[in-house]
Formats: structure tokens, C-alpha cells, sequence
């Protein structure tokens, strides 16, 4: 409720900063309006002005032109003092008209001096006159008209202005009284949610305090908790290292025939079972087969019935050789149902120092199992562990010299993070070594002798990565491919018959 009034609150203050900033924005609009418009009527007074001089300079223009004429309401001292403002031409005249009045005087002979030139010069005069007369009348009567258009252009002008600036007087006066009236309103309801918040303020303090301190009751119920965990687990660690393991066998070995290197189990197509699956071969008397000591490895070469497969013999010890009634078992495969996995970080299964981790999935999804998540050598998940999944294959861990910047980082936390979740529900951990060793499985190097052109394969036992057998042949007896069998004639070689 605290989160909803304080919501309120901003709502207001918004709210009140919109109208504030549109009262602003509409005060600036309408004084910008009334400027302009003063600004015109500032134009138009102007240019009236300028036309009214260019009407006194006509004026005074057609008054010299009136003196030169001899009209008498126009004296010689009332156009010297509008001189200022005659054009070139009425100058230029008034100077021709004194000249031609001063040599007037000093003639000396009747015939330049007397009535018979004056009348011929004052005609021409009076036609030059005239003319200069007529042309700054119609320039004044232009002039005249066209400052009476400006005026009464102005005049609207100046009146549209006035009215509009009287308009927006007005409707700032309404405005600022509308926004006085509103700013009270808000004041008053900050007010009132300044006094809601600062009781919601001590409730969520109250409310706080009481969750801080069942938070430290918490934390210190975890810790214990914790303890007890740590405890438990190191319990459970040292009687798994200690005591006995409770892996079941996948099955036992129903017949041997040695001579052949074949042998058969108790399980086969009805229990999920597929060719190529590898199996340690435990004594009869191994109940804990996963910490038991291996005796021989068998693969399966035919599932020949529902729950019988032929397998050939890849090792065994001749002072311990494979009998009826020995167990068999491999993580990879479980009768029945399909295993699954985690892989954390880099695996070597050959000791070459390269990572092998498609070889090792092949090999769990080559016996029924699913790989659940795996940690990639660039320090990447894919997928995710599940309460379903069975082991988690460890890894070599990232180390941050192989990657650059801060995958180096990434990679060795996703490492630490897939093995605390793998505790956390339950997953066994193994390496890679006992995961091999334990579904029988040997990789196989190819080298090539000293002084011999014959490519020989030899084994590696998983448990004994690094290590060559004494001897490698061009191709090992268990390597080869066993003959067809077919069933023994006597009752006692059977291998279908009954245990």
C-alpha cells in the first residue's frame, strides 16, 4: 500500500510540473505574438516617417518651383529655408534661375535687357517650369496616396496587435489565477501524503526491523544447518571410501568356452543391451562391485535372446580366469533403463594431453546413456544436471592461461559451479580413469616401430593412462574378430542350457 501512495505522489508532482511548464510555455508564446506585432507597427511608423520626408522634400521642391515662377505667396527667403531638402534637379534649376536673373541684370542693350528677350526667356522658363511643376505633382498626389494606403495598413496592423497583446494579458491573468488555484490544491495534498508517508515510513521500519531480525535468526539456523551438512557429508565420504559400495552388478557371466575367447551373460535385448557394450567381470563373491578389484573385460558381439548376449573375452588373468556365476558391470548401461551423465571439463582418456571429451560421450551414448550436461573444453555448458543424472565424470578444471580476458574466469567458475550442484542433488563424482576402468574400456594408440614399416596398435588400460603393455602385436588376439559359434555338441558346453 506504501508502494501505491508514493506512486500517488509522483503522479501529483508530475502532474503539477506539466502545468507549470505549459503555463510557461503559453506565457512565452503570447508575449513572442505581442512582440511581433509591435515589432510591425514599429516597421510602419517607420516608413511613414520616411514617406512623409519624401513628401516635405516635394513640397519644398514645388515651392522653389512656384518662387521661379513668381508666384508671389512663395518668397526668396521661404525656399532658402527648405534648401536642405530640394533634389539635384530643383538645385541645379534654382542655380540656372539666379544665373539667367544676374545676367538679365547686367545687360546693357535694349535688345537683351528690354521687354522684346525677357518675354522669350521668361517662356521658356515658365514651359521648363511647368513641367517640373507637374512631375512633383504627380510624384506628391503618388507619394500622398500611398502614405494614406501605409497609414491605414499600419493603423490594422497596430490595432490586431494591440488586440491580440490585450488577449494574452487577459488570458495569462486567467491562467496564472487557474494555476494559483491548482499549486493550493497540490501544496494541500503534499501535505497530506507527506503525513501518510511518513506513517507508512515507520510501519516499513517497524516491519523491517522485525524481518532483519528473523533474517539474522535465519542465517544463523543455515549456518547450523550448514554445519550439520558438512558434517554429514564428510560421514558419507569417509564410509564410501571405508566401508562397502552398494553398486549392483548389471548381470553374471552364464558360460565360458576359453578355447574360443567367448563367453555369454544373463542379459540381452529384453534389458535394452546393444552390441559393442564393454563389461568388467567381477569375482561371484564381489557384492560391491564399483570398489572391487576388475578380474577380466568382456564386449558383446551378439545379443542373442531376450535376456542372453554373446561376448567375446578382450582380458583376462590365466590364475584367475573368467567362471560362471562372476559379475559384470559398467556405469555406461543399466538393464532396463538409460543412465545419465555429467561431464566436467577436459577429459584424457589417452594421455596425449588433448582432450577427449566427443570420444567419451560416443562411448556413453554407444552404451544407452544419455549425457545430461557437459562442461566443453572452452569453458561452456551445455545442457543441465537433473535429479535423474547418475555420475558426474570430472574433469580436468580450466585453468584462466588457456583463454583470454575473463572466459578463463568463466570457464573455471562454471567448472566449480556444475560439481556443487552435482553434490547438492546427489550425483556420484568419478574420474575419468574409474569410469573407464569400471565398463572395461581401453583406448587404443597407433604407433609405428623402430625399423619397421608394420603399423602395430597397442592397448592402454584406462587405469594405467601413459603406460604401454610389455609387448604390442601387429594385431592382438583379442582384437580379432571371433569365429562364428555354434552350439557344442555336449550338453555341458551349452551355453543356452540351464545354469
Amino acid at each position: 500500500m506504501a508502494r501505491s501512495e508514493s506512486q500517488g505522489l509522483q503522479i501529483a508532482v508530475i502532474l503539477l510540473t506539466m502545468c507549470v511548464v505549459g503555463l510557461a510555455i503559453s506565457t512565452w508564446v503570447y508575449y513572442q505574438a505581442a512582440d511581433a506585432n509591435l515589432k510591425l507597427k514599429e516597421t510602419a511608423d517607420k516608413s511613414a516617417q520616411d514617406k512623409n520626408a519624401q513628401l516635405n522634400k516635394e513640397i519644398a521642391n514645388s515651392k522653389a518651383l512656384k518662387h521661379m515662377l513668381g508666384d508671389p505667396s512663395v518668397t526668396r527667403k521661404m525656399i532658402d529655408d527648405d534648401k536642405a531638402l530640394w533634389d539635384p534637379n530643383t538645385t541645379t534649376a534654382v542655380a540656372n534661375f539666379d544665373k539667367d536673373m544676374e545676367q538679365h541684370e547686367k545687360a546693357e542693350t535694349a535688345e537683351t535687357k528690354g521687354y522684346r528677350a525677357l518675354p522669350t526667356y521668361l517662356t521658356g522658363a515658365i514651359t521648363e517650369r511647368s513641367k517640373q511643376i507637374g512631375d512633383s505633382l504627380d510624384r506628391e498626389n503618388k507619394l500622398t496616396t500611398e502614405k494614406v494606403v501605409i497609414d491605414q495598413r499600419e493603423t490594422g496592423r497596430t490595432k490586431m496587435a494591440e488586440d491580440a497583446h490585450q488577449k494574452a494579458v487577459t488570458d495569462l491573468a486567467g491562467e496564472r489565477d487557474k494555476f494559483n488555484t491548482e499549486r493550493d490544491g497540490f501544496k494541500k495534498e503534499l501535505e497530506n501524503m507527506k503525513t501518510t508517508i511518513a506513517q507508512r515510513e515507520k510501519q516499513l521500519k517497524d516491519l523491517k526491523d522485525k524481518s532483519d531480525k528473523e533474517l539474522s535468526d535465519s542465517q544463523v539456523r543455515i549456518e547450523s544447518l550448514k554445519k550439520d551438512i558438512e558434517n554429514l557429508r564428510a560421514k558419507v565420504i569417509a564410509a564410501s571410501k571405508d566401508g562397502p559400495s552398494f553398486e549392483a552388478p548389471d548381470g553374471q557371466i552364464t558360460w565360458v568356452n576359453q578355447r574360443q575367447r567367448i563367453c555369454w551373460i544373463d542379459v540381452g535385448h529384453a534389458d535394452g543391451l546393444t552390441r559393442q557394450t564393454t563389461f568388467s567381470v567381477y569375482d561371484h563373491d564381489e557384492n560391491g562391485v564399483s570398489s572391487a578389484k576388475r578380474k577380466a573385460r568382456v564386449e558383446v558381439i551378439k545379443v542373442v535372446e531376450p535376456h542372453l548376449a554373446e561376448c567375446r573375452i578382450l582380458e583376462d588373468e590365466i590364475k584367475n580366469p573368467i567362471l560362471p556365476g562372476d559379475k559384470i558391470f559398467t556405469p555406461a548401461w543399466s538393464p532396463g533403463q538409460h543412465l545419465h551423465f555429467a561431464i566436467n571439463g577436459a577429459l584424457d582418456i589417452d594421455g596425449d594431453g588433448r582432450a577427449d571429451n566427443a570420444e567419451v560421450r560416443s562411448i556413453i551414448e554407444l552404451n544407452g546413456g544419455i549425457v545430461d550436461a557437459e562442461l566443453k573444453p572452452d569453458g561452456l555448458i551445455n545442457g543441465n544436471i537433473t535429479i535423474q543424472t547418475r555420475y558426474l565424470i570430472r574433469g580436468k578444471a580450466p585453468s584462466e592461461k588457456d583463454f583470454s580476458g575473463d572466459e578463463g574466469k568463466r570457464a573455471f567458475t562454471n567448472w566449480s559451479d556444475m560439481t556443487d550442484k552435482a553434490e547438492r542433488y546427489g550425483v556420484e563424482i568419478i574420474d575419468i580413469t574409474r569410469f573407464l576402468n569400471q565398463m572395461g574400456w581401453k583406448a587404443q594408440e597407433r604407433t609405428t616401430s623402430l625399423g619397421s614399416k608394420r603399423t602395430a596398435t597397442k592397448r592402454v588400460d584406462s587405469s594405467k593412462a601413459g603406460k604401454t603393455e610389455a609387448a604390442a602385436e601387429e594385431e592382438p588376439a583379442e582384437d580379432k574378430k571371433p569365429a562364428k559359434t555354434t552350439k557344442p555338441a555336449t550338453e555341458d558346453e551349452d551355453p543356452f542350457g540351464s545354469k
